[in-house]
C-alpha cells in the first residue's frame, strides 16, 4: 500500500490521518484549514458558474468523452493538486470543472505533457 502525508501532520501514513490522535474528531482539520474555505467557495462557483453559461450541464471527462450531467452536479477540480501546488489553491488559473465521479477518478493526479498541449 503506498503511503501519502497524514492531512493533519504531513507523516506518512496509509491512511488520510496517521494516528489516532491526528484521525480523532477533536483533532480534524476544518474545511478552512484544509483550503477550503470561503476564498475556495467564491473561486468554485465562479468556476462553474463560468462553465455552465458556456458549455451547459456538461462534464468534460477526466479519461473519457464529455458526457451531460443533472444540475447541481459538477465539481470545481484543481488541475495542480492542493497537496503538491499549495500556492496554486487560490489561483481561478489552476481550477476546472468535472463531474464527481470523473474528480474521484482523477484524484491527485496532475495533467500530463499530453494533456497541456
Amino acid at each position: 500500500m503506498a503511503l501519502r502525508p497524514c492531512l493533519k501532520c504531513g507523516r506518512p501514513s496509509p491512511r488520510s490521518r496517521c494516528s489516532r490522535a491526528c484521525g480523532s474528531p477533536s483533532q480534524r482539520l476544518t474545511n478552512e484549514d484544509k483550503g477550503l474555505g470561503r476564498a475556495h467557495v467564491k473561486l468554485r462557483t465562479q468556476c462553474i458558474g463560468t462553465w455552465v453559461r458556456t458549455h451547459g450541464w456538461v462534464c468534460p471527462g477526466y479519461k473519457r468523452d464529455p458526457h451531460p450531467v443533472g444540475e447541481g452536479l459538477l465539481t470545481a477540480d484543481h488541475i495542480y493538486p492542493r497537496s503538491t501546488h499549495p500556492h496554486l489553491a487560490h489561483d481561478i488559473t489552476n481550477y476546472s470543472v468535472l463531474c464527481q465521479p470523473c474528480n474521484s477518478h482523477k484524484g491527485d493526479r496532475q495533467p500530463e505533457a499530453k494533456d497541456m498541449d
